[in-house]
């Protein structure tokens, strides 16, 4: 329980640090009394590339800052809490793909806000339930759906002043992150997890009317447990009648 604290205070200061450099940029820009709105992205012109980078930072104004900042302080740090083993790439992955996107489809005109990176995260949480298909993710997955599914309506040209296309493309490179990370690289297990699966390898699993992992294995991922289950089940009943190696190894082998 203490490390997951650690983890949970963990996320929610990376979240926050984000916020507060959003908040003390757009300050800045303010008590300076200037615009940076040339450092957001200019699709398809070499001096736009530069807005992959830095846009994320430049907020048109209070209401634009405002409107960005709970929401990204929240999927920011479900991100990292939740995702912790694959959360540093993912949000850089999210970030850079976001602007490059951006800066090979969008219209030709500066794009500006942290939105783009905001929809990545909520399409990324939304779709790594059903790429990973575990029961915590799909859970989560439901209830960001539920919450901030919503913005998706932000994803359609409605208003010339907004970028739609850093809403739709991002929720694309939050989608892709979600496949990669979803498919190829495990998520973290907390020892709680780790306890009870090793107390459910040592219990019979003829006990109970339906499997204990249920909702937190696939099927495939069950089927190798029995299967591992069965090999070590076997193992012990030849070591407990001596059979020698052998004899068990003579009907392994190909002998015709």
């Amino acid at each position: 329980m203490d490390q997951e604290k650690k983890y949970f205070w963990r996320a929610v200061r990376i979240s926050g640090l984000v916020i507060i450099l959003l908040w003390f940029v757009h300050i800045a820009q303010v008590l300076m009394g200037v615009s940076w709105g040339d450092w957001g992205v200019y699709p398809r012109h070499l001096a736009g590339l530069k807005g992959i980078l830095t846009s994320f930072w430049i907020h048109g104004d209070f209401g634009h800052l405002i409107s960005n900042t709970t929401a990204l302080f929240v999927m920011t740090g479900m991100i990292f809490y939740f995702y912790r083993p694959v959360a540093w790439r993912s949000f850089v992955g999210m970030y850079l793909l976001t602007g490059m996107l951006v800066w090979v489809f969008a219209r030709e005109s500066y794009h500006i806000g942290a939105s783009g990176v905001l929809y990545a995260e909520v399409a990324f949480v939304a779709w790594i339930g059903i790429f990973k298909g575990d029961f915590r993710s799909i859970v989560l997955s439901l209830l960001v759906l539920m919450v901030y599914g919503g913005m998706f309506a932000g994803i359609v040209p409605t208003d010339t002043k907004v970028s739609w296309e850093s809403h739709l493309l991002g929720s694309f490179a939050g989608i892709y992150m979600a496949y990669i990370v979803g498919e190829v690289i495990p998520i973290e297990k907390s020892k709680e997890q780790e306890a009870r699966e090793r107390l459910m390898a040592s219990e019979d699993p003829e006990k109970f009317l339906f499997p204990r992992n249920i909702f937190e294995m696939t099927k495939e991922e069950r089927a190798i447990e029995e299967q591992r289950r069965r090999e070590e089940a076997h193992r012990r009943w030849l070591e407990a009648n001596q059979v020698p190696p052998s004899q068990n190894d003579f009907w392994r082998s190909d002998h015709t």
